[in-house]
């Protein structure tokens, strides 16, 4: 299998930021910076490069080649000699660890001899960076050696030839035009040194050829999509790595992880997005072992709680429950999930029920908490997000009973979840500031509250408190497109995606169009984005890209703009640009309808939609600047208007006329 000659990538706003090397299920990763360090956590293996005794401190991009696909590459070039580094991380399989297999060439460019030297070192303790890999040793043990010459039980790596050292080294002598390559393995765990001669027996190029394979049928088994936008669908299948990727696998069980490397922990209220991003993108299987893994979360007397204070965990979870157990259809083992559901839903009404009766100001919602996660400036209070969270929970619980049989139970939960939002209202009516506080007492950074459209439909879009809270967001942000997070120059990338989605449902989609490509352009070579960034100084500190929740937040939007199905009616091209519909396709779209196929075409003043019927009406929306010119072909619509159409259920097609749409006045 051949991909062509790497081509060094634009830098873009992040250009010296590492990239991850990571396997589904796996343990550790490795990260990789473009000075010639890999990274697992425990010990950093550094490739040094020398020409004419001058040692080479050039600092380089690391980006993916092919894109998309976890192989790290960096091109540099010095005094004539151009350096390729490629790092692949080899999946555990008959070898018990994943390794990282790295080749490296050397050739020269110029027209006279060149000396030149490589060499492996391990870098000696106490680590220099935050990122430490949670099961990595607290003492110190017998330094890091290569496999070459030690008697050593393990080794921390593998040179291609060097001395019987802690470093190994090859030097050479290149004629103008030569070139010459060497191999080095580094496992995530020390290992015997009969392991890493064994798969060094492999050539490095079919070790890749091998993974880039793999990896491109795991992205491949899911949703496609093609739009004549490379960066869209680059990014779409980026983020679809980053999330198959930050998982791991304990006793059995596989769970969400935030990164690869700093936040190698559970957090209900990013793993559940995760796991919701990767079954709207068809990766059932995988969302639902992973939904499976967050019930280890559910403490006895019936919440789910992953980290101190976090209570929104439980509305998460019953809302992935449904989200991911739902769709393409209803999993065989959803009575076993329901009963989780109601102990938790059971937990939230008596929590309610004893912030009324203790007489608390906001009685009737949810207590007061710190969930230590940057929300609250000083003490606890009572999150708007977390009882937003619950009633999305709630409505999630009330789908699950009625597709396991549980009418009863069903037709109960849901009318605690109209109590609940009825109380909600209420609530807001309550405060004197405009817009959506993010606590009942006011104070606070938004989080929870920006998602009451979406996902937790707990206000209708057009809502004015709605409106006025993402007017202030926007005028806030130092970036357009993302919202600000804490002191003025920070910015968060998957917070904003929730207000994108309550644009895109309040009919105003070019502010989605504007985060999607806002999330798109702050993202590191290899494509992975941070979670939060200081804007004037392009910098995201000791929080490591790629994060697992921003990745869900643009495989999420990206979809939804596409297909949307979390209405009582399928809603196609609901955020779709012009610039989408020449050509533009879904395939295998997992709804609560089945899977669904979609095409887009593009003609002069005609728009076609074939889509696969499915049995409710199906909303079809025109892009942003053009209008219906004039009613759809007559027994086509139930009902259009401007930029809409609905037809019928188990229609599956539809070409209409269109103009451009007036500009709107100041």
């Amino acid at each position: 299998m051949h991909f062509g000659q790497a081509e060094p990538v634009t830098a873009g706003p992040f250009g010296r930021a590492p990239a991850a090397l990571y396997w589904p299920g796996a343990t550790r990763a490795f990260l990789v910076t473009g000075d010639g360090e890999l990274d697992n956590g425990e010990w950093v293996t550094r490739i040094v490069t020398e020409i004419e005794g001058t040692r080479d401190t050039a600092v380089t991009t690391v980006f993916y080649w092919p894109p998309s696909i976890p192989v790290a590459r960096t091109l540099r070039e010095s005094r004539g000699v151009s350096w390729d580094l490629e790092a692949a991380l080899l999946p555990a399989g008959q070898f018990g660890t994943p390794v990282a297999s790295v080749n490296i060439r050397a050739r020269n460019r110029s027209r006279r001899m060149r000396a030149v030297r490589i060499w492996g070192e391990f870098d000696p303790p106490p680590r220099k960076r935050r990122f430490v890999a949670p099961d990595a040793p607290e003492s110190l043990g017998a330094p890091h050696v290569w496999a070459k010459g030690t008697s050593a039980t393990t080794v921390a790596g593998w040179f291609g030839g060097g001395e019987p050292d802690s470093s190994a080294t090859s030097t050479w002598r290149l004629p103008p035009g030569a070139e010459a390559s060497i191999r080095i393995l580094i496992p995530t765990y020390a290992v015997p040194a009969s392991m890493l001669a064994t798969i060094a027996a492999a050539r490095h190029e079919d070790h890749v050829a091998s993974l880039i394979a793999r990896w491109t049928a795991m992205l491949d088994s899911g949703m496609t999509i093609a739009v004549p936008d490379w960066e869209v669908v680059s990014a779409y299948r980026t983020a679809l790595g980053v999330l198959l990727g930050c998982t791991e696998r304990h006793q059995g069980k596989l769970v969400p992880i935030g990164n690869p490397f700093q936040y190698r922990d559970v957090w209900l209220r990013d793993g559940t997005r995760s796991a919701v991003a990767l079954a709207l993108a068809g990766h059932s299987a995988t969302a639902r072992e992973l939904v499976t893994g967050l019930l280890a979360y559910q403490w006895p007397h019936g919440p789910f709680l992953s980290q101190q204070g976090q209570l929104d965990g439980t509305g998460h979870v019953l809302w992935a429950l449904d989200q991911v157990l739902l769709r393409p259809g209803p999993a065989p083992d959803i009575p076993v999930y329901a009963d989780a559901a109601m102990a938790a839903w059971r937990w939230c009404e008596a929590q309610r029920a004893s912030t009324q009766i203790l007489g608390l100001d906001q009685g009737g919602l949810l207590p007061p908490s710190e969930p230590r996660d940057n929300e609250l400036p000083h003490g606890r209070a009572q999150l708007v997000g977390t009882d937003a969270w619950a009633i999305a929970g709630y409505s999630g619980l009330g789908r699950l009973l009625e597709a396991c049989g549980r009418e009863n139970d069903a037709r109960v939960v849901i009318r605690s979840r109209e109590r609940y939002r009825a109380r909600f209202r209420l609530a807001l009516d309550s405060m004197t500031a405009p817009g959506i506080p993010p606590t009942w007492q006011g104070a606070g950074n938004d989080w929870g509250n920006l998602s009451v459209v979406y996902p937790c439909r707990v206000l209708e879009a057009d809502d004015p408190r709605v409106a006025e809270m993402l007017a202030r967001v926007h005028r806030e942000s130092p970036e357009p497109g993302l919202v600000r997070y804490g002191v003025f120059d920070t910015v968060h990338t998957y917070l904003s995606a929730d207000p994108a989605h309550a644009e895109l449902l309040a009919g105003r989609p070019e502010q989605a169009v504007a985060t999607l490509r806002a999330l798109i352009r702050w993202r590191t070579p290899s494509g992975g984005s941070p979670e939060i960034f200081a804007r004037d100084s392009l910098t995201h500190g000791d929080n490591l890209p790629p994060h697992a929740t921003a990745a869900a937040a643009l495989v999420t939007l990206i979809r939804n703009m596409l297909v949307f199905d979390d209405d009582d009616s399928l809603r196609l091209t609901l955020g779709v640009p012009q610039s989408w519909w020449r050509g533009a396709s879904v395939r295998r779209a997992p709804t609560r309808w089945g899977r669904l196929d979609l095409a887009l075409e593009s003609s002069g003043s005609r728009r076609v939609w074939r889509w696969s019927p499915v049995p409710v009406p199906t909303v079809l929306t025109l892009p942003p600047g053009f209008e219906l010119d004039g009613p759809p072909k007559p027994g086509t619509a139930v009902a259009w208007h401007s930029r809409e159409v609905v037809v019928p259920p188990r229609a599956g097609t539809l070409t209409v006329k269109v103009r451009h749409a007036p500009r709107a006045g100041p």
